[in-house]
């Protein structure tokens, strides 16, 4: 008798340890994260400009009436810039090449290049900015684009 409670006690051992182990959880359910891209189509949403530590933002004016200006950044490195003017919404449209790194946007056409630091990059916003130093002076100039 005693060894079949002993037996029992074994095998209900056994069992519990095989049915409490469990395995890890398979299902991901946190969300996919989203990496930030520059590409895509960025419309102008605030401009600033400052020194000295201090910049005044506005809300960028767009054409009423006319699509939002706007820059896209495309495969190949291709750079629009598009804004659209006056009663008609004439499109002015430059084309430039574009490259990134270590936050730094470069955008050069057949007269400048222009280097732009990118202060944020989210999924739906972009700020970039340039800095000119003059009389020991630094100067910024600010871009906010959002995605509509």
């Amino acid at each position: 008798m005693k060894k079949v409670k002993l037996f029992l006690v074994v095998a209900v051992l056994a069992i519990s340890t095989v049915s409490l182990t469990s395995c890890s959880d398979d299902d991901n359910n946190t969300p996919e994260q989203v990496q930030p891209t520059l590409m895509g189509k960025w419309f102008f949403s605030r401009t600033g400009s400052g020194f000295g530590g201090s910049e005044v933002f506005q809300t960028y004016q767009h054409e009423i009436g006319c699509t939002k200006d706007n820059i896209e950044l495309l495969e190949g490195s291709v750079y629009k810039d598009r804004r659209y003017a006056g009663e008609e919404c004439t499109l002015q449209e430059t084309t430039s090449a574009w490259s990134v790194a270590n936050n730094i946007l470069t955008v050069t056409n057949s007269s400048e290049t222009m280097v732009y630091e990118v202060l944020t990059l989210t999924t739906d916003k972009l700020v970039i900015r340039t800095a000119e130093t003059a009389g020991g002076q630094t100067f910024y100039d600010t871009w906010e684009f959002t995605r509509n």
